[in-house]
């Protein structure tokens, strides 16, 4: 915010206060739209900044780090709120297919039973790992950047669980279809 303050200064205007939220917005949106292509010319863009120097272009190129880790934070964030909200899916799918299986079990014979039990403790606190939203590495790299940004013990505790149970996606395409 003091950033964008510096840039859009406006001096003997009452309206200064609504100009400087109103090109917030439009920045915190243009940042939260960014793809790679953009951040990589903007990366671009700050080289070329320092080779300017100035107490403006310092201010930009400041102002635009700060857009580009926003952005980053951003899409950690939605990375880890899909994951957890593919991780409840998950679970939900988990309890009506392991309600589904223990049915199956109680009709089969003794024999079978012994090696379907084995199998049922295993995966009943598994996932499909095709559930989730992105691939595992990624879902990690989001979760331990918010980890090391936040300040919230509780929320760093989620975080933190998160991150266990994505251990637990495991691929099933090997049990069948």
């Amino acid at each position: 915010m003091n950033i964008i303050k510096k840039l859009f200064k406006r001096k003997k205007k009452s309206n200064a206060k609504v100009q400087e939220d109103n090109n917030l917005e439009k920045f915190i949106t243009y940042f939260e739209s960014c793809d790679g292509n953009q951040i990589n010319n903007l990366k671009k863009f700050q080289n070329i900044l320092k080779n300017q120097p100035s107490t403006k272009s310092e201010i930009i190129h400041e102002f635009i780090e700060s857009g580009i880790e926003y952005s980053k934070d951003k899409k950690y964030e939605k990375i880890v709120n899909e994951y957890g909200e593919a991780l409840m899916e998950a679970t939900e799918l988990n309890r009506r297919k392991v309600e589904e299986y223990s049915k199956n079990i109680n009709r089969d014979s003794i024999n079978e039973l012994a090696d379907k039990k084995a199998i049922f403790y295993h995966l009943q606190n598994k996932f499909d790992i095709r559930l989730l939203p992105y691939d595992k590495n990624t879902i990690k790299e989001a979760i331990e950047s918010l980890i090391q940004d936040e300040t919230d013990v509780k929320k760093i505790e989620q975080l933190k669980v998160g991150l266990s149970y994505l251990d637990d996606f495991i691929d099933f395409s090997q049990f069948g279809p």
